[in-house]
């Protein structure tokens, strides 16, 4: 970070270190209360020097013309000037976020009460809807469709499996998440369940249904509808699915997965995370319109014959590492484990008045039954660490103690695509596997 008169950041100079963290534990994102002295005192100090003084944070490179802009406010804190010609601030940046838009954030990962849905807004009748040309969207927000395609995945138990719960067929799966829907209402009176499909031939008769149905017959909402289906490919505005059926996004597709920085992922990226399970909103985008999808919501699963969610290729990798570990101790200890992937943020509800923090998601959560009928399972949470970059890793390590508290002090074990660097992934696997097989049980 650099500071330096307003406008001109080809004059400013490099903010002491010290200063800068002050800077970024006052005002960033995880802006904590007892820090916000030492910031304003920052802010002042650079006040008083001289009037129209302005932090250009470096979060897109030292050479940037027109840098992120941070700019001191009554001698007491910061404002983020994001307009005209000035940069926003990188999204792995402290000031991308307010800190009361991280609380927010955090909120989108909760799981929520009530079975009342809130997936549409009515039409106005001084707005319409223009069609995009399909754009893709990385978003770390929880979205309205992600929050409910978690909510069906879990109370249809699908996150979970253990080594007596053998995957069912794909098309009981589909079942136990309409099953999973019956309790939940689009509007009033309006059930989910009567309005979800999950076969994409039936897309046109949804569609049609849709179409016939007024606000006054819908529970006074817009009247929609959802699908959920397996896709191969989500990209150029339609979805592919595996019944190589071709579905076309009026809006925004937004998929689900952690990038090495900010930049959209390469094809062979996207193709690597492949198959996707994809939640779709079926309405007419504007008044008298025909139904179609508005929105999707795409989110890699393990395969096409497992509809478990999980956050990447490498965590399928992760998993599989874990079903050996199940496989072994059912077969030589007779001890039965689970493989947890929770959707939802386990953490502390965040106030208002506290300080922000990460959504706090385990990777995985495993858990072995008791060796005697009264006796205590064990836990622990699995973190697939697939990337090696700084930023990456300082968020897992602020994370890790935070999922620990959570699970009444659960060990937290890492499966590393990169590190120790002078191993070979195969050594690095076994290691892995070794460290989870001895925290479940103990070494013999």
């Amino acid at each position: 970070m650099r500071v330096g008169p307003k406008n001109l950041p080809s004059r400013s100079h490099k903010l002491p270190e010290d200063e800068e963290i002050d800077l970024r534990n006052a005002f960033g994102r995880f802006a904590r209360a007892a820090c916000r002295s030492k910031g304003s005192t920052v802010v002042k100090k650079y006040q008083i020097e001289g009037a129209g003084r302005w932090f250009y944070c470096s979060c897109r490179g030292d050479n940037e013309r027109y840098p992120p802009v941070l700019v001191p406010r009554d001698e007491d804190h910061i404002v983020r000037a994001s307009r005209g010609r000035w940069k926003t601030h990188d999204e792995r940046c402290d000031f991308f976020r307010e800190p009361h838009e991280q609380r927010m954030l955090v909120r989108t990962y909760r799981c929520p009460e009530g079975a009342s849905l809130n997936l549409i807004q009515n039409h106005r009748k001084d707005q319409t809807l223009p069609r995009k040309s399909g754009g893709t969207s990385y978003l770390r927000k929880r979205p309205a469709l992600a929050t409910l395609l978690a909510r069906l995945m879990t109370a249809a138990s699908l996150q979970c499996r253990s080594y007596k719960e053998v995957p069912c067929e794909r098309s009981e799966q589909f079942r136990n998440i309409r099953d999973a829907s019956a309790d939940l209402q689009l509007a009033p009176g309006i059930r989910l369940a009567d309005w979800l499909i999950t076969y994409d031939k039936n897309l046109n008769a949804l569609v049609q249904s849709i179409g016939k149905q007024r606000p006054e017959t819908f529970g006074g909402k817009r009247p929609h509808g959802i699908l959920i289906t397996l896709a191969r490919t989500c990209d150029n505005g339609q979805i592919t699915t595996i019944f190589d059926t071709t579905i076309p996004v009026r809006g925004t597709i937004t998929i689900f997965g952690e990038r090495n920085g900010a930049d959209r992922e390469a094809a062979e990226a996207l193709a690597a995370r492949s198959p996707y399970l994809v939640i779709c909103l079926i309405a007419a985008a504007n008044e008298g319109d025909t139904p179609e999808v508005l929105k999707a919501y795409a989110h890699p699963c393990l395969s096409e014959d497992d509809l478990m969610m999980v956050d990447s290729d490498r965590e399928r990798v992760t998993f599989t590492q874990l079903q050996n570990v199940q496989t072994w101790l059912h077969t030589k200890k007779n001890r039965d484990v689970a493989i947890e992937k929770p959707l939802f943020d386990i953490g502390p509800e965040v106030a208002e008045d506290e300080d922000p923090r990460e959504p706090c998601v385990p990777d995985f959560i495993v858990k072995i039954e008791p060796e005697r009928p009264d006796g205590d399972g064990n836990q622990i949470i699995v973190e697939t660490m697939g990337f090696d970059t700084d930023d990456y890793r300082t968020r897992k390590a602020r994370m890790h103690p935070l999922m620990s508290q959570a699970l009444s002090d659960a060990e937290v074990i890492e499966h590393d695509f990169y590190r120790p660097k002078d191993k070979t992934q195969y050594e690095r696997d076994t290691a892995f596997w070794r460290r989870v097989r001895w925290a479940l049980t103990g070494p013999e």
